[in-house]
């Protein structure tokens, strides 16, 4: 699971997305330039017929939810994709594909370009892509272009994105309920959740999201043991928004295989909620977990969380000597939260190292550097497993236990994400897509799934 992470503007070298905006007929060079449902004649955009239904839409239901797979086997039909954003909040057609963030999974990669176009690559099995098929795509496949995207997040094999407009879409896998639509199918496009969101958060089957009004609403499995949405009395599966927290104002939201936490706004205090079999909502929780949000962690002030697994790492917000904590599974041998350690929170950090921000999956970690006297960003470290190469991506040592300097061409990280086996950032001047690590599921878009050593480089340009 890899959770989004957006630095402040300010911090970036150019992140504007205030390009003016394409009303007129959509020029292309290619289907995926035009809106799901058209394709691309003689220059332009028209329109084209309905997706075909398919079959074979198949994946293992997770072993703590004995639910039926509710796929139906045809492919629900799309909506008219065109009407999903008004033309005031089209991409423009500008021509800059330079990557403003990126999001992975274990099955698929997406990002958006600076013109708020989004593309996604990977496998596609259950519709995560978002194009309308449930092919996989080995390059860079566009999503949507009918809406300029702000943020991603992605996680099993779902996908949800906001646009500029503050409007929430999820799609893929749905045997949960995670595209919040009252049902159990599958949507291999853009399915709207309405109301008007800041931020979400995909887990490996739920999702979890900050309105606009401060509210944090949860939806998708609740476990067998009903403590995984974080209210009390609700079903095994919830296909549609649950009010977890009124006036919250979560300043982020990370969800784990069998928790979830949250960073409160307002006195930067952490909430979790779910199972705490391994310790990962904190120490004062017994074993049974929360079926609500709990305070944990307490006497600190955090301003970044990342879950994965059964454990947790965390930002605090002022403190220079140090400031990465981990605590829960730590996942042996891979050393995620401290070699021979039973701390909680468990000091990640190295000397003179101060996270930005915090990236975790369930086998490796990564933390986004920064130097707070003259604010800027002074590249990436990680720790965790590397047999993909995907900490360390010039050793042939199969893990990392202390963090260690990615030895990437930029030092200027701004952005960072992390999945399986799989890692990429955003850095240099233009930003420059980068991944590294396992191309077995096509996360580094080369066209294919063949190993590649070092760094890939990828381009959202048209191919």
């Amino acid at each position: 699971m890899f959770r989004a992470r957006y630095a402040p503007l300010a911090l970036l070298p150019f992140v504007s997305l205030s390009a003016a905006c394409q009303t007129d007929t959509v020029a292309c060079q290619q289907d995926s330039d035009c809106f799901l449902n058209e394709r691309c004649s003689a220059g332009f955009c028209e329109a084209r017929p309905s997706v075909e239904p398919d079959t074979g839409n198949d994946a293992d239901v997770p072993d703590d939810l004995d639910a039926e797979d509710d796929t139906a086997d045809a492919l629900p039909q799309p909506p008219d994709l065109t009407t999903l954003c008004p033309p005031s909040q089209r991409p423009a057609d500008s021509g800059d594909h330079t990557p403003y963030a990126v999001a992975l999974a274990p099955t698929h990669a997406c990002a958006v370009d600076l013109d708020g176009r989004l593309l996604c690559w990977g496998e596609n099995a259950r519709g995560q892509l978002g194009d309308g098929t449930l092919d996989a795509q080995r390059v860079p496949t566009r999503v949507a272009p009918a809406c300029r995207w702000n943020r991603i997040d992605l996680a099993g094999e779902t996908t949800c994105a906001i646009t500029i407009d503050d409007q929430l879409f999820c799609w893929g896998d749905n045997r949960f309920g995670q595209l919040a639509q009252g049902d159990f199918e599958d949507r291999p496009y853009p399915t709207q959740i309405p109301g008007e969101w800041s931020s979400v958060s995909v887990g490996p089957d739920r999702v979890c999201a900050r309105d606009n009004a401060g509210d944090v609403w949860c939806w998708g499995n609740n476990g067998t043991r009903l403590n995984l949405l974080g209210a009390e009395n609700l079903q095994q599966r919830e296909p549609s928004p649950v009010k977890i927290i009124d006036d919250f104002y979560a300043l982020d939201l990370a969800i784990g295989e069998h928790h979830t936490c949250a960073v409160r706004r307002s006195d930067r205090q952490l909430f979790c909620w779910g199972d705490n079999l391994q310790s990962q909502i904190g120490p004062e929780l017994g074993s049974a977990g929360s079926a609500s949000p709990f305070f944990t962690m307490r006497n600190f002030n955090w301003q970044h969380v990342s879950a994965a697994g059964d454990h947790t790492c965390a930002v605090l917000r002022d403190n220079e000597e140090g400031n990465l904590y981990c605590w829960g599974d730590d996942a042996a041998p891979y050393g995620l939260v401290a070699p021979d350690s039973e701390d909680a929170p468990h000091n990640v950090g190295a000397e003179g190292h101060f996270g930005w921000s915090i990236h975790t999956s369930t086998t490796h970690t990564c933390s986004i550097d920064f130097n707070i006297d003259n604010q800027t960003y002074n590249g990436l470290v990680c720790w965790g497993d590397n047999s993909q190469g995907q900490v360390a991506p010039t050793s042939e040592v199969a893990s990392v236990s202390t963090p260690q300097r990615v030895d990437l061409p930029d030092t200027d990280v701004y952005f960072a994400a992390v999945t399986e086996g799989v890692t990429c950032a955003l850095s240099g001047f233009p930003q420059q897509l980068r991944c590294w690590g396992s191309n077995a599921r096509g996360h580094l878009a080369t066209g294919d799934t063949e190993a590649r050593e070092g760094f890939v480089t990828i381009s959202l340009a048209p191919r």
